[in-house]
């Protein structure tokens, strides 16, 4: 893995929301992400009903399919499914999403040990907040908020320095509280065993008092040496939100698949894979 993309896969951190609500509810995303100027568009659908939480990535798909990826839990994030494909093959995995950040943040701290990377001036500041506009009813507060950190980091006898810039735009419902499941999420997230990840997010985070409804972020990295920039970009928007009866859920969304152990050293590769790809984002 070559440095620039270690430092994407230990800076790329984009969290996202679903609103705490009492019925059971169904709420659609969009999500836009490019690098420079390659784009994707892809959908996400959040099912809500209690503890019951499904999380399915349609992608660029116009429905769901037996095939489409997800997450599943049942008690409210204390345990995990994982639905998704593997060279092919679509498989399903029950996990603890402690465990599995934990294995994030060992791949990620095993790649910082071999390029000895550094993270140095790290700051997260909030440069704006004010009032924002009012989004599918919901009042809301506009929050910018500026990530920056010098990077550092040597193969044998090569040296390499990277500048990460990185600018969150959030529109929260303000006093919206959380779900339990995300909580739970949160929790994992920023307790990964790899610092910088950790502390970066959890500064993000404790400047966000409710439930992101918009997001648009942009991260820069140039490499100093090369006076190289490279631009990736994120765009996130809850499309609607609506409050359904449980009995109106769709038959067999939360319904508790027969799903294979996978060995510890599966789980690693799982994590790395599904965090690639942006589905660990929520």
């Amino acid at each position: 893995m070559s440095i620039k993309r270690s430092i994407i896969f230990s800076s790329l951190f984009f969290l996202t929301y679903a609103l705490q609500v009492h019925a059971a509810s169904l709420i659609n995303l969009e999500v836009e992400v490019s690098k420079n100027d390659k784009t994707s568009k892809n959908k996400n659908v959040i099912t809500l009903d209690g503890k019951k939480v499904r999380v399915d990535y349609l992608g660029s798909e116009p429905e769901k399919t037996e095939t489409t990826p997800y997450l599943l839990t049942l008690n409210a994030g204390k345990s995990w499914i994982i639905g998704n494909q593997d060279e092919g093959e679509f498989y399903c995995a029950k996990v603890d999403m402690k465990d599995l950040f934990r294995d994030l943040g060992d791949i990620i701290s095993r790649i910082d040990s071999f390029t000895n990377a550094k993270f140095t001036d790290d700051k997260v500041e909030v440069i704006l907040q004010e009032t924002g506009p009012e989004i599918l009813g919901y009042a809301t507060t506009h929050v910018r908020i500026k990530t920056t950190a010098n990077i550092k980091a040597s193969i044998l006898v090569k040296r390499f320095k990277f500048n990460l810039n990185k600018i969150d735009d959030v529109w929260y419902a303000k006093g919206h509280a959380i779900h339990p499941a995300k909580k739970r999420w949160i929790e994992a997230l920023t307790h990964s065993g790899y610092e910088n990840l950790d502390k970066l997010s959890s500064n993000v985070r404790e400047n966000i008092n409710g439930s992101i409804l918009k997001q648009e972020s942009v991260m820069k990295i140039t490499n100093l040496k090369k006076n190289v920039v490279d631009t990736y970009a994120r765009k996130l928007r809850v499309v609607s939100i609506q409050e359904l009866d449980s009995s109106a859920v769709a038959k067999g969304t939360f319904v508790k698949p027969k799903c294979k152990k996978i060995k510890k050293s599966q789980t690693k590769g799982v994590a790395k894979s599904m965090f690639k790809e942006g589905k660990l984002a929520l």
